[in-house]
């Protein structure tokens, strides 16, 4: 997207954007950053409707398959976990959640975001107890992504509270 940009604005070019870096505490990513510092847009949030307005989107590309994917995070030495799955699983019976956690399982996944803000009690019971059936790691979550998503009704860390007792980290 930059180095379309950079033919159409002047204050935009992919080398200055290769050399630029932001405060990762911030959140986001870097490209958002970048429109935001370089004056392109008037706050970060809005360089994603620039991305839409470019027509950049997570279905225009090629992404490993979650096998693929938990294979090559136990090979760097890492933990492959679900998170959040109260995002994926909304709308889905307890039944649904438990197949598609089968086929993870399957995959090697090493744990399940267990306890996460928008999750019904039943969704929290189901991963917990699946979990458990099955060793695999009990993580808690809050999908803060720094400053940039902060607002009133947004997750902050620390949002849930939870003894280290209900976790089952394995490192």
């Amino acid at each position: 997207m930059i180095k379309i940009m950079e033919k159409e604005y002047d204050h935009i070019s992919l080398a200055d954007y290769e050399g630029y870096t932001y405060d990762r505490r911030l959140g986001g990513f870097k490209g958002i950053h970048y429109l935001h510092d370089r004056g392109f847009t008037e706050n970060v949030m809005d360089g994603l409707k620039i991305y839409r307005d470019y027509e950049v989107f997570y279905s225009n590309y090629d992404f490993p398959t979650v096998e693929e994917a938990i294979k090559h995070i136990h090979i760097c030495g890492g933990k492959a976990v679900l998170a959040h799955p109260g995002k994926y699983y909304r709308n889905s019976t307890m039944e649904e959640v438990i197949t598609d956690f089968e086929k993870l399982l399957a995959s090697e996944i090493d744990g399940i975001e267990c306890y996460y803000p928008i999750h019904s009690e039943e969704l929290t019971a189901c991963c917990v107890n699946f979990c458990e059936e099955h060793d695999l790691m009990i993580t808690v979550g809050c999908d803060c992504h720094g400053e940039m998503s902060k607002k009133e009704n947004e997750y902050i860390m620390g949002c849930i509270k939870k003894d280290e007792t209900e976790l089952k980290l394995k490192f």
